[in-house]
């Protein structure tokens, strides 16, 4: 008898208006595209699946990018008014499981019902992803994939503000489809995992999640001495939240907006309401520079522009409720355990609504530029589930673009030159770049400053090969908001001084196990080794 796959360390974050799934590849945890469901972030490009269901049957639905287009299809118009179909599973799951969310054929369905066919479509889906399968039917299909191959491990995140009852809805939806083991972590642990917070050491965190849905901060303490296992090596220390406070509201905001600038008439209403979500992303980046704008005739459009985006956002109390719930927060940490603000060590955004205008802005203004991390907003909470769910404390690769800030005399500029971009794997086996470096006529002095190079935004940052390396020259903008320096620098001298003319030091760059950068630095002329495997900087 063949023996069936095994698919461990699977993990979800349910999310209000999205949902993402990912796995643990055995070195580190990557996120699943499915294609038949996911839809591209347009920021930072991360597959998701929209947290959608339309009901074919009451035992039958469409997910996500499905049902996106099954909606569209049956028009906009009547799916307006459709029973049929659902957003707002999650919101209502967390309140009631027995609360309605949609109805057929004159029967409701409630959130208990519509999340548990929503994970079972799910799941099936990405089962049949990951190996292909000949079994025609759809229950039939959804049977067969989760008997043949089971999912051994399962890990779901939840927010902190949820209640008992929540928690009790997902551990029997698990035990239904066969979940061999099922773990729930808390939505701020996960993404201080997934962000690459290794819980082995000592850290006062603060997570700020502000998605489609929630708006919420907490504070996690890592522990570097853990007694028993790997739950006791991180608390939740303090914690507060909106109900029902998310990037949904701000959507109805512009929708309001939007309205008041287009004729009226309820072709144009639902026209701003299918827009609203649009233009809210498109006025969140920071290069936006032309206005959001609607055609209503020939030659006549309306319009509204980034600034006129955050007035709205400044009227409706946006930053207002986010400095509420900060503020609740670090108080309750400071009564509870006597930590003050400037005790927070690292600042982690959640969510695609911490991509609004001016919120990144303003945490780095209230708790230090180098404090925030800023590089994985949306698949942080699920890449944290899979990296707890195998049993890790963090996974194995750096989660940013490392780099030596130089000087280029023939531009007169100072560049960046990429040292081990996203992504690398640690410890590195042997060498990872091999540089050569020359020295200016009399000079005796070679600096080593490491940066943290971050997105920031951006969707990529534009690396250009130069001889056998990456470079990149910023602008002034870019540097200020999306590079750290880790270290002052480390000195490297020499003697006899450089000559300008031919390289004179090689550098070898390596990674540690605990993440320090380390280098053997061998002077050409001299013919003697400087350094040998030596820790500049340790690696976030």
């Amino acid at each position: 008898m063949r023996e069936a796959k095994q698919i461990q360390h699977l993990a979800v974050d349910f999310g209000s208006t999205n949902t993402l799934v990912a796995r643990w590849n055995g070195y580190a945890a990557e996120c699943m595209e499915i294609p038949e469901l996911t839809v591209r972030e347009p920021t930072w490009n991360t597959p998701q699946v929209p947290s959608v269901i339309y009901f074919l049957s009451k035992t039958r639905a469409c997910i996500g990018f499905q049902a996106l287009s099954a909606r569209e299809i049956a028009g906009a118009v009547q799916a307006y008014g459709q029973k049929n179909w659902s957003d707002r599973v999650k919101p209502v799951l967390l309140r009631d499981g027995a609360g309605q969310v949609a109805e057929i054929d004159g029967e409701k369905v409630t959130a208990r019902q519509a999340a548990l066919l929503f994970l079972e479509t799910l799941l099936a889906a990405t089962l049949r992803h990951m190996g292909p399968t000949t079994v025609k039917g759809w229950r039939k299909l959804i049977r067969r994939l989760l008997r043949t191959h089971p999912i051994t491990q399962l890990t779901m995140t939840v927010p902190i503000e949820c209640h008992e009852p929540y928690r009790r809805e997902l551990g029997g939806m698990a035990a239904r489809l066969g979940i061999r083991r099922f773990m729930i972590l808390d939505e701020p642990v996960a993404a201080a995992m997934g962000y690459g917070v290794d819980l082995s050491q000592d850290r006062t965190i603060l997570v700020l999640d502000f998605g489609g849905g929630t708006l919420n901060a907490a504070v996690v303490q890592t522990h570097a001495k853990a007694p028993h296992g790997l739950g006791n090596h991180s608390s939740v220390l303090a914690g507060r939240g909106l109900i029902d406070f998310g990037g949904k509201v701000v959507d109805e905001w512009v929708f309001e907006e939007l309205v008041k600038r287009l004729p009226s008439g309820r072709n144009f209403e639902l026209l701003a309401r299918s827009l609203a979500e649009e233009a809210k992303i498109y006025l969140s980046h920071d290069d936006t520079k032309a206005p959001f704008t609607i055609p209503i005739s020939e030659g006549v459009c309306a319009e509204l522009n980034r600034q006129e985006f955050e007035a709205l956002l400044v009227e409706k109390g946006l930053y207002d409720r986010i400095d509420q719930v900060l503020e609740q927060t670090l108080d309750d940490l400071w009564l509870r355990h006597q930590i003050p603000s400037s005790g927070i060590e690292a600042v982690l955004p959640v969510g695609g609504s911490t991509l609004l205008p001016q919120v990144r802005q303003r945490l780095m203004e209230r708790f230090g530029v180098h404090t925030v991390w800023w590089d994985s907003p949306f698949d942080a909470v699920v890449k944290g589930a899979a990296v707890f769910g195998a049993g890790a404390l963090v996974d194995q690769i750096v989660h940013h673009d490392y780099a030596m800030r130089l000087y280029n005399e023939k531009a007169n500029v100072s560049e960046y030159e990429l040292l081990a971009p996203r992504g690398t794997r640690y410890p590195t086996t042997g060498s990872l770049a091999s540089r050569y470096y020359t020295l200016g006529a009399g000079q005796t002095e070679f600096r080593l400053p490491i940066y943290e190079v971050g997105y920031s935004g951006r969707r990529s940052v534009p690396w250009s090969r130069r001889n056998e390396g990456l470079y990149w020259t910023p602008d002034t903008e870019q540097e200020d908001t999306g590079i750290i320096c880790l270290n002052a620098g480390e000195i490297v001298r020499v003697s006899p001084p450089g000559d300008g003319k031919r390289p004179r030091l090689r550098i070898e760059f390596a990674i540690d196990e605990q993440r320090h950068l380390i280098v053997t630095i061998t002077d050409l002329l001299a013919h003697r080794t400087i350094k040998k495997e030596e820790r500049v900087v340790q690696l976030r």
